[in-house]
């Protein structure tokens, strides 16, 4: 691995560096090593040639800050990545997670991208219902996820839908059915920062604050764990 990276740093432009950083970002990425992952996003944009690359490189940079919680670089980047590349999917769905909840009305024109160019997409979907509900629309938000949890029950989506479900009927004061939906988040994934943060403040709307401070005492002990991991990170040379 020490080999390959030196290659990076030496040879940026090269092809064998080309495939060397598209692993490292995507597997920092995926291991929440976001300082090798953002080292190896900003060389991409330095040494990589034409639009579609570059975008390429301001989507992984964009995920790097969106992870990061950077939300203002995040949407700098995918804006650029955009810009470059109006076409590329991944970041028109980054993008719109991004301002659905932030500034839910700034993502319409993306959703709408999505919805014309991958209509039954699973993650577009999703983000669909968590749009209707920043905007207000609970009924049709209940609806659009009602049906995604009904096709696909078993896809990686399911979690962050309970939740939403579970969001969705807190917004329509009904905590008792909301409860229902994020106990069944729950289940599936016991250790989910979202699951647990939600939990506790339906407990709260149901009246029973043990309960919650349980669920709120997990998630502060979760964030602690993440900080700690980010300082420890941030000590290490990326590269």
């Amino acid at each position: 691995a020490h080999s390959l990276l030196q290659l990076c740093n030496e040879r940026p432009a090269s092809d064998e560096a080309s495939l060397v950083l598209e692993a490292v970002i995507e597997g920092s990425l995926a291991a929440n090593q976001l300082g090798r992952a953002y080292w190896g996003a900003d060389l991409w944009i330095k040494h990589r040639p034409g639009d579609i690359q570059k975008a390429q490189g301001h989507y992984w940079r964009g995920r790097v800050h969106h992870a990061d919680r950077d939300y203002s670089k995040a949407r700098e980047d995918y804006s650029r990545a955009v810009e470059l590349a109006p076409d590329h999917y991944p970041t028109r769905l980054w993008l719109a997670t991004l301002l659905i909840e932030k500034e839910p009305r700034e993502a319409t024109e993306h959703l709408e991208w999505l919805k014309r160019h991958r209509p039954r997409e699973l993650a577009v979907r999703f983000q669909t219902a968590r749009w209707e509900r920043n905007m207000g629309r609970l009924d049709v938000a209940a609806a659009t996820l009602d049906a995604l949890l009904a096709e696909a029950p078993d896809s990686p989506h399911v979690v962050p839908a309970l939740v939403e479900r579970g969001l969705v009927a807190m917004d329509l004061r009904r905590p008792d059915e909301a409860e229902s939906w994020l106990r069944r988040g729950l289940a599936v994934s016991p250790l989910d920062r979202d699951v647990n943060l939600a939990l506790g403040e339906c407990m709260q709307h149901l009246g029973r604050p043990d309960e919650a401070r349980v669920f709120q005492d997990f998630v502060q002990q979760l964030d602690a764990e993440t900080e700690r991991a980010r300082a420890e990170q941030k000590k290490r040379k990326p590269g």
